[in-house]
């Protein structure tokens, strides 16, 4: 791979971060299809280098049913770049959020989604970014794949691994990850970015809006979010309860 035959690929991704592409090959050379990650300054800051690098290195050896598989991290003339399994599939917003869905397809997905993060946990992992923009909906069978492990961390981590890389949308963050007290992250903090996930699955909004981040971060200190059954009358109260 050269930079020029990097920029004759199709982009699909254009983020704050990244940008990615698809290329027609493989880890193996079997010339399927696979997603090309690089940082989208150039020259890449240490910073975003780094971050690439950690989510290779966290995630090249898992293979778990809702978790996106990676093949490899190599330099491209100097732009670092990690290889990951394509899918033909839409982003949570795009197949859940913008569009709203029958009861059976919301809590479909939602059981998917939920297996996915278990899996992980299992896996002695934390995503730490779970947010509807990073899991994957297939457009057949909805099932659900988690993507963007760079900000994942080993959930024996140590609080200063854990502050070292804190960073996260703020409309999905735990209170234990904006509140500093010294608390350690652990799973229930993925677990609190996942109901806020699945209250916007259910309902096509957050739980808190504001363009505000100090608004933002104290109603996830100190609001409850007014009941999905409120928001969206197709979920029953006692989901919405959840």
């Amino acid at each position: 791979m050269t930079r020029e035959i990097l920029a004759t690929l199709p982009r699909i991704y254009l983020g704050a971060q990244s940008i990615i592409y698809l290329w027609m090959d493989s880890a193996e050379g079997s010339g399927h299809p696979v997603i090309v990650k690089i940082p989208r300054q150039d020259p890449a800051p240490t910073r975003a280098r780094a971050r690439l690098a950690h989510e290779y290195v966290i995630t090249r050896d898992l293979m778990l049913p809702g978790i996106r598989r990676t093949y490899g991290f190599l330099e491209i003339e100097g732009i670092p770049a990690v290889l990951l399994e394509y899918l033909e599939a839409d982003t949570l917003c795009e197949a859940f959020v913008r569009q709203r869905r029958c009861l059976e397809e919301m809590l479909l997905v939602s059981i998917s989604i939920s297996s996915a993060v278990h899996q992980l946990h299992r896996a002695g992992l934390l995503h730490r970014n779970l947010c509807c923009p990073n899991i994957l909906v297939d457009r057949q069978s909805l099932t659900a794949t988690l993507i963007d492990f760079s900000l994942a961390v080993r959930s024996d981590a140590t609080s200063d691994e854990m502050r070292e890389t804190l960073e996260g949308p703020l409309a999905y963050l735990s209170p234990e990850q904006i509140r500093p007290t010294g608390q350690p992250v652990d799973v229930r903090s993925d677990l609190y970015m996942l109901g806020v996930t699945l209250y916007e699955v259910w309902t096509g909004r957050l739980p808190f809006v504001s363009d505000d981040p100090l608004e933002l971060i104290h109603s996830h200190l100190a609001r409850c979010p007014v009941l999905p059954s409120k928001v969206y009358p197709v979920v029953k109260t006692a989901f919405g309860l959840i």
